[in-house]
This record gives structure tokens, sequence and C-alpha cells, in this order.
């Protein structure tokens, strides 16, 4: 298992269109893919889950691979989650 960590900087939190992105991305992958906050864990491979994490500004996302290709698996969702707070971000100034 193996673990990586970012903070939403979007306004709007993780909202549906961001969720959605993490859950297709999440689904392409064997191994599990957890996302944990503010003590809860969910599957990242479900929409509904990811947006029930409620997920604000400011808060701090963990994202848990485990299985064979785990290391991929963290690293594409990392890059996804940072790539779309960073977009959401720019265009919102």
């Amino acid at each position: 298992m193996i673990k990586g960590k970012m903070v939403v900087r979007d306004n709007l939190g993780l909202h549906l269109r961001p969720a959605g992105m993490i859950a297709e991305e999440a689904l392409k992958f064997k191994c599990s893919v957890e996302l944990n906050c503010k003590g809860r864990t969910v599957t990242g491979k479900s929409l509904l889950s990811v947006l029930s994490l409620g997920v604000r500004k400011g808060d701090e996302v963990e994202v848990c691979c485990d299985g064979p290709d785990e290391e991929e698996a963290l690293k594409t969702m990392l890059e996804l989650m940072h790539r779309v707070d960073d977009e959401a971000v720019r265009t919102s100034i």
C-alpha cells in the first residue's frame, strides 16, 4: 500500500466534475483506490462515494492505493487531482 496527499484549493471543494473525473480514472486500475478526508475513507472508484466525503477548500485528501499497479495509480490520481484543482483555481481568479 502506498499513499499520497494533497490540499484542495478550489473554492468549490471537490464537486461533481472533479469527483467524476477521479472516479472514472480510478476505475482504470486493478488496485484499490481509496480517498481519506476528515477521518472518513471511501472508494475512489465511485462518484457518489467521492462526493460523500464533502471535501471543501483547505481540506487535505489522502489517496491510498493497494494492489499490482498501485504506484502508477497513485501517480496518476495525484496528478489528475492537482491538475483539476489548479485549473479550477486559475479560472476562479
